[in-house]
């Protein structure tokens, strides 16, 4: 499973490369959010089997209590390693009802979770916090880097050009913690938001 020690500083490393590998043009938006996740790395606070890929589409749920997960499916990418990309991951791909406009369009899987009954996605951490007893302190940086991994993914497999990845990263992650506020996945609403990360940032440390 190799070495939990320092996996997210690799991960960004390497999907650091991979944009630098793929891209068929520049971008500043994305490389200033890769930028700032390098500038930002959170301390690993913990290691633990990691999925690489935890969503809600990845689960098998209880037929009779829909609420129960009864199985994860796609272990492929499976390591040891920092949990919290995991929590990001799901972050990343969570839906809410009071998503705006903006964030509605970013998303890449039915928005299930946004239906009656399904938390919030800060429900969602502090249901998290409280399972596991972990500081979710970072909680909104892992949640940015799922983003920054998924804009690289796309180049990588073909399905996007550095023009899409550029309205990608175009508006605001949406979610409603102070970090990464000002970045998104989104559609192709202006650049106007990018350097307002910077703001955010100063002011979160």
């Amino acid at each position: 499973f190799g070495r939990p020690a320092g996996f997210v500083e690799r991960q960004l490393r390497r999907w650091s490369q991979q944009w630098d590998a793929s891209k068929t043009g520049e971008l500043p938006a994305l490389n200033g959010l890769r930028d700032e996740l390098v500038r930002t790395l959170p301390p690993q606070r913990t290691a633990a089997i990691v999925h690489g890929d935890y969503r809600l589409d990845n689960t098998v749920l209880h037929p009779a209590s829909p609420g129960r997960i009864v199985a994860v499916l796609d272990w492929e990418m499976s390591t040891l390693g920092d949990p919290f990309t995991d929590l990001g991951a799901l972050l990343a791909f969570w839906s809410e009802e009071a998503d705006d406009a903006v964030l509605a369009a970013a998303r890449i899987v039915a928005p299930v979770t946004a239906a009656e009954g399904f938390p919030t996605r800060v429900q969602v951490i502090e249901r998290y916090a409280a399972q596991t007893g972990f500081d979710v302190s970072d909680a909104d940086w892992y949640q940015a880097f799922a983003f920054f991994k998924l804009a690289c993914e796309l180049v990588e497999e073909g399905v996007a050009t550095v023009e899409d990845i550029d309205t990608v990263v175009r508006t605001t992650f949406g979610f409603r913690l102070p970090f990464f506020g000002p970045f998104a996945i989104a559609d192709m609403a202006g650049l106007h938001t990018y350097l307002n990360c910077f703001e955010s940032l100063q002011q979160h440390y």
